[in-house]
């Protein structure tokens, strides 16, 4: 995946660019690798798994396009609030290997 579809802050990472692909990376000292499964914005479903060497809290910011009319989001299942389109949002939890964000 090209990495201006990702940023790396000190909270975690941000995701702005939908492409199918892996992200690598180090969240403080562990390390971590993002899939993104997608067709976006031909098909409008994103899939991200998250693999991780140990459990690790922090965030995972996804871009909301300003573009996007209606939006829905869920974690391992479990459904989040409402996603505003034009901005990102944050999602801050303990993750481990095998979550995954729809």
């Amino acid at each position: 995946m090209h990495q201006a579809a990702a940023r790396y802050t000190e909270k975690g990472i941000e995701i702005g660019i939908y492409l199918p692909g892996v992200i690598r990376t180090e969240i403080g000292d562990t390390e971590a690798e993002f899939s993104v499964e997608t067709d976006y914005p031909v098909g409008g479903e994103i899939f991200v798994s998250v693999n991780l060497q140990k459990e690790k809290e922090f965030e995972i910011a996804l871009r909301i396009p300003s573009f996007a009319e209606s939006g829905r989001m869920a974690v391992n299942g479990d459904a989040w609030e409402k996603v505003q389109a034009g901005s990102f949002l944050r999602l801050r939890r303990g993750w481990k290997a095998g979550d995954h964000i729809r």
